[in-house]
Formats: C-alpha cells, structure tokens, sequence
C-alpha cells in the first residue's frame, strides 16, 4: 500500500487525472458490458388458469430453460434467446389447451401488418379471450365466441349493429339454468362495444 502513495504521489496532476479518468471508464465499461449481457426477458406465455402455468413449468424445467412467473402467477417470461426451447416445451405440454387465441396474438410485433390485419388479429383476440373466459365457469367444457363487428363509418346513416355468435358445450350430465346463459349474454353483450 506504501508503494501506491509513493507512485500516486510522485505522478504529477494531470496524470492523476488520467488514471482516475481511465479507472472511472474501466467500470462504467465493465458495468455496460454487464447490463448488454443480461438476458432480455419476453413474455412467453399468458395461462389463463395456474394449472397451464404448472404444466409449462415442468415441461420447461425438463428441458432445463430459464423461465420466471409474473402477473399473478398466470404469466411465464423466458430469455429471448430461449424461446424456441420454450416453444418446444409448449407444444409438449399441449398449450394452449382450448386452441383459442387471446390478446397475446400481440405480444410479438408483426412489421408490415395493415389495419386489416391488426383489426382481423383484434375481432380474434377478444374473441379467443371471451372463449376463455366463458371456459372457466363451472359447468362449461367448451365456449366460442364469434363476433361481427362492422366497422365504423361517418359516411353510413343506418349502420349495422354488432352481433355475437356463441357455442358452449357443458360438461357431462350438466346443464346451464337461464340465470347462467342470462350471465353468459351479458357478459358478451358488456364485452363488446355497441352489442
């Protein structure tokens, strides 16, 4: 230690200068190279029941990716740089059970995309979302929401109105009492603007 105070004191000012300048751009360098390394996390998966998020999980710990669980535990980020392992866990675990597609249609940007498709993607997005959601009641084994929305038009006096298509089936020996198909209604008739 005695040596560093008889160099550092024998260095005239400017050069000090220089060797603290170069040790400060030495850690910001290291620090920079640190924080670029780092693994960019995406989300990968939105589950719409903790028994999808379980199942994933142990697909991807099989085939030992990277992963972490947000939103609520209902949300499965991975590394960018893992996702095709992940995609492969995915389809292992049969995920999306309901084949319905949700608002992650979004989570990957589509360069080149025309409003037709954003609108087409969205019309299915919620559609897939409505699907979901009716699928987590009680006695629903499957639900498809179809939804004709026209677009909207300043030039059109007697426009058309929005109207819902939906199937559900029920599980074995169940069956919906009309306050559940009411709610069923209203919540597709809530859901969508103007139906």
């Amino acid at each position: 230690m005695g040596r560093i105070k008889q160099y550092w004191g024998a260095m005239s000012r400017p050069i000090r200068w220089l060797v603290v300048g170069l040790l400060v751009a030495l850690v910001l360098s290291l620090a920079v190279a640190l924080y670029l390394n780092r693994p960019q996390w995406e989300v990968f998966y939105k589950a719409s029941d903790p028994t999808e998020v379980t199942t994933l999980v142990e697909h991807l710990d099989e085939l030992r990716v990277p992963y972490r669980v947000t939103g609520s535990g209902l949300v499965i980020e991975v590394p960018a740089s893992e996702r095709s392992a992940a995609n492969l866990a995915k389809a292992q675990a049969g995920l999306p059970s309901s084949g319905h597609v949700g608002l992650e249609i979004f989570d990957e940007p589509k360069f080149g995309a025309t409003d037709f498709d954003r609108q087409v993607n969205y019309r299915r997005a919620i559609e897939g979302e409505l699907s979901r959601s009716l699928m987590r009641i009680a006695d629903i084994e499957y639900a498809k929401v179809n939804l004709n929305v026209p677009e909207k038009s300043v030039f059109i006096r007697n426009q058309e109105a929005p109207s819902a298509a939906v199937l559900v089936q029920v599980k074995s020996g169940r069956t919906l009492d009309a306050d559940n198909v009411k709610a069923i209604i209203n919540f597709v008739a809530n859901s969508v603007e103007g139906l």
